[in-house]
């Protein structure tokens, strides 16, 4: 073969090779086009996505911050609105409208639904002024919020509580468009309380006394030969007080016997013989509150935790809002300090088995909450080396649904010589209390509130720390020792008015992206 024709194949191969890298090139370039394509579109949702989420949590925030403005305006200048229905009109969901009115709370007219005949002090006398507040722009949040509905649960005398229903409305762009690119709406409950003007819920009107009153809250009581005594006798005020709902009117003379249904709960002031009631004693009727309960939208749905016989646990605080070691507990952070709350169905221990709580009281405290119907202790069977306040007992209604029990038929039944260190806030439960030694009385050291008081035994005893009435007010949030007064103003000139408590529960009910 002559080069000639050696040159002409291999001209010949390179056209027919570049004939095939061209569609090559081209398809690949392709590909690659619509790839970037792709992951450019994904990028693109992803960010659409992130933006909508992050505009309905901002959303969320504009209806939280709305109720806590709404709350903090009626507690500050419309008290006596806490207890009147404010159902919103003018509202349409989404659509931001002008003006929202709510009829119950513009046309208030005091001395109504049993409110106040006038407003205390230092509050808003011209209820119509709230209408401005139902709708309001949040500047630094690009937003707004609009009250959608308040209703009340309870009576003009004792209180209850209230449902607040707020929606938040994230705009869209700068700040001056009012185009809504997302919507919120949250619901929260809150407790309102009956006070007096100028002073804290819970405190007798007139008076500047802090604190929890009494040793002993009860509708009955049956001491035989029990007694309820302060763990410092030299104290100038006995806290040793006793306050019996269903009880005869007691004598004046404290060592005169006190009787209730035919039964003598209190007849001497020696140390042996009968029942001492160190303190003051009173009866009629006293708005205690209700126990607190397990709260299952804060802390889980665990199954309640069955104490018998064997199980000797021992109950600390856990890491804040993390699984707890004890299934049925939760640790949560409470100004700071750890709070450990604890869902026990029952307890039965005898002998030599206990519970040991270890509440590390400066760091805190541990609660129990009873959802069944009976506890059964040994005087020596919960062990609490802990100052009063680092451990209670709560007995309100079940919140299980398994076994929801009402307010009634609970006991817990207390036998042999040794102490117990808690506050007893079990107004649903009738506690019984038996045995007990001069070598090793029966002893609870700390106060409590129960339905039905029975003590036998003259070393059945409830010994009253000096500090229970402040512990109980600071720690557990009950600072009142006197009974509600039915009258909008006392026999001092002190009227009545109303206070919205914290939030028992919150929920987001609705979220909408436009």
């Amino acid at each position: 073969m002559n080069n000639h024709a050696a040159e002409s194949i291999i001209k010949h191969r390179r056209i027919r090779s570049d004939g095939y890298v061209l569609p090559l090139v081209i398809i690949t370039g392709m590909i690659l086009t619509i790839g970037a394509v792709i992951l450019s579109t994904r990028s693109f949702s992803g960010l659409i996505r992130s933006t909508r989420q992050k505009q309905g949590n901002e959303a969320t925030e504009l209806a939280e911050t709305g109720a806590s403005l709404l709350i903090n305006e009626l507690n500050e200048k419309f008290p006596y609105l806490l207890t009147v229905n404010c159902q919103v009109e003018n509202n349409s969901g989404s659509q931001q409208l002008e003006d929202p009115v709510c009829t119950g709370w513009k046309t208030f007219n005091f001395g109504q639904y049993g409110g106040p005949n006038s407003a205390c002090p230092g509050r808003s006398t011209n209820p119509s002024e709230i209408m401005d507040l139902l709708y309001k722009t949040v500047d630094h949040k690009n937003g707004a919020y609009r009250l959608r509905n308040y209703e009340f649960l309870g009576d003009q005398v004792q209180g209850g509580k209230a449902i607040i229903q707020v929606q938040g409305q994230r705009f869209r762009g700068s700040e001056e468009s009012s185009e809504i690119a997302a919507s919120a709406i949250v619901e929260q409950e809150i407790t309102i309380v009956p006070k007096c003007c100028n002073q804290a819920p819970y405190l007798s009107c007139g008076s500047d006394e802090s604190g929890w009153g009494f040793g002993l809250a009860t509708k009955g009581v049956q001491l035989q030969l029990g007694d309820v005594i302060d763990e410092n006798p030299s104290i100038s005020n006995s806290n040793a007080n006793v306050h019996c709902v269903n009880c005869d009117p007691p004598p004046e003379e404290q060592c005169d016997p006190w009787t209730s249904a035919g039964q003598t709960i209190s007849n001497t002031c020696t140390e042996t013989g009968g029942s001492i009631i160190a303190g003051e004693r009173s009866n009629g009727p006293l708005d205690i509150p209700d126990a607190p309960t397990w709260n299952k939208e804060a802390w889980g749905d665990p199954t309640p935790i069955a104490i018998n016989n064997g199980n000797n646990p021992i109950f600390s605080h856990g890491e804040v809002n993390q699984p707890h070691p004890i299934s049925g507990c939760f640790t949560e952070n409470v100004n700071g300090k750890k709070r450990t709350h604890c869902r026990i169905d029952s307890v039965n221990l005898s002998g030599e088995n206990k519970i040991s709580i270890n509440p590390e009281r400066e760091d805190g405290d541990i609660r129990f909450y009873i959802e069944g119907q009976q506890l059964n202790l040994s005087g020596d069977t919960i062990i609490n080396p802990g100052e009063f306040g680092s451990f209670s007992i709560f007995g309100g209604e079940s919140t299980n649904a398994n076994a929801v029990w009402g307010c009634s038929s609970k006991q817990l039944n207390i036998s042999g010589g040794g102490e117990l260190n808690a506050f007893l806030n079990m107004p649903c439960f009738d506690v019984n209390l038996s045995g007990g030694s001069s070598d090793k009385p029966l002893m609870i050291k700390g106060a409590a509130i129960s339905n039905q008081w029975n003590a036998t035994g003259d070393y059945s005893r409830l010994v009253i720390p000096s500090n229970a009435g402040d512990v109980i007010c600071d720690v557990y949030e009950i600072c009142s020792s006197a009974e509600n007064e039915n009258e909008n103003q006392n026999d001092n000139g002190n009227q009545n008015e109303f206070a919205a408590l914290g939030s028992n529960q919150w929920s987001l009910i609705q979220m909408e992206q436009q």
